[in-house]
């Protein structure tokens, strides 16, 4: 019996350890971009797995890389330091081995927006948002979905309205994109094969009467474990984190972040890993890795990479 019950403990620490580790995305230094492990439970360690000399991931928000869980692979955009276009890899996390996409996305044609995994193993598995008329840039964009294989991309939709997030919805296999008409912000979703599904007016809930909302919707998640959309809104110019209500079509604000000991200027990734949300924030130039338990923040932590995108296991 102390054989199989120390067997039992061995078990769950090894699945602990597991959950509190992330595949992610970051920028070694202004040369290189690198991707690897991010360590929840070891003081937020990194572990460098794989690096592209010459390049840079896409200092914004997380609507640049995605993660395929059914395949295993990270399709990430990266900007080329030797022509200022932007490309996109494909990286498989079990052997760290990248590949590039056969596309150029030349910035005097193209202002790529989005691009989401759609959970499968089909040639055409990626979502991608963008503009093909730079001069227009956010105000008119196409939904297509691409090959990652061969670059091939096929136009499904084109909307005349502002681009502000979006992301895929594992439970409903429904592609969600968040955009503004000047006047709303309105959710559109597409079908797994990018047929237009409807469109909805959302509002803002959960916002005291001295804060207004100073941007739009950006880094628009579905986090699996909660069965739920999670994005940031800035609110008098700091970012905090939001809920997306579908019932009450409200982007319902959780204000955890103005309780973080650190003032968030910008923030980056939003992930899931061993049931807790975590999101990467910037204050004073310093990177930090917030952690929340679903209903409040539990603590802050300096790490020394900021990490622009993060998947953790569920």
């Amino acid at each position: 019996m102390k054989v199989f019950a120390l067997l039992v403990i061995i078990l769950a620490l090894i699945s602990n350890c597991m959950g509190d580790t992330a595949f992610a995305i970051w920028n070694k230094d202004s040369q290189t971009a690198a991707a690897g492990l991010y360590d929840f439970a070891n003081i937020y360690n990194t572990t460098e797995k794989y690096t592209l000399s010459g390049y840079q991931h896409i200092n914004t928000t997380n609507q640049y890389s995605t993660y395929n869980a059914v395949t295993r692979v990270i399709s990430f955009f990266a900007t080329s330091l030797a022509d200022n276009h932007i490309y996109l890899f494909s990286l498989n996390v079990d052997t760290w081995v990248a590949n590039q996409v056969k596309i150029d996305f030349d910035p005097t044609k193209f202002t790529v927006l989005s691009i989401e995994s759609s959970q499968t193993t089909n040639d055409t598995d990626l979502f991608l948002v963008m503009s093909v008329n730079p001069t227009t840039t956010q105000n008119e964009f196409i939904v297509t979905k691409m090959n990652a294989a061969t670059g091939i991309y096929n136009i499904y939709d084109t909307v005349q309205m502002t681009f502000a997030s979006a992301s895929y919805d594992q439970a409903n296999k429904l592609f969600v994109v968040i955009v503004n008409n000047g006047t709303n912000n309105m959710v559109s979703t597409y079908d797994i094969n990018g047929v237009f599904v409807r469109s909805r007016v959302y509002t803002i809930g959960n916002v005291n009467s001295n804060y207004k909302a100073t941007s739009l919707p950006y880094n628009l998640v579905y986090l699996s474990s909660y069965s739920a959309f999670y994005m940031n809104i800035d609110l008098n110019g700091r970012p905090e984190i939001f809920l997306l209500y579908a019932s009450t079509q409200q982007f319902y604000n959780k204000a955890w972040l103005q309780n973080t000991p650190f003032y968030v200027k910008t923030a980056n990734a939003i992930g899931q890993s061993n049931g807790y949300i975590y999101q990467e924030t910037n204050s004073n130039s310093k990177s930090y890795i917030n952690k929340f338990n679903g209903y409040q923040w539990t603590y802050t932590k300096y790490t020394d990479y900021l990490i622009l995108n993060l998947w953790g296991l569920v």
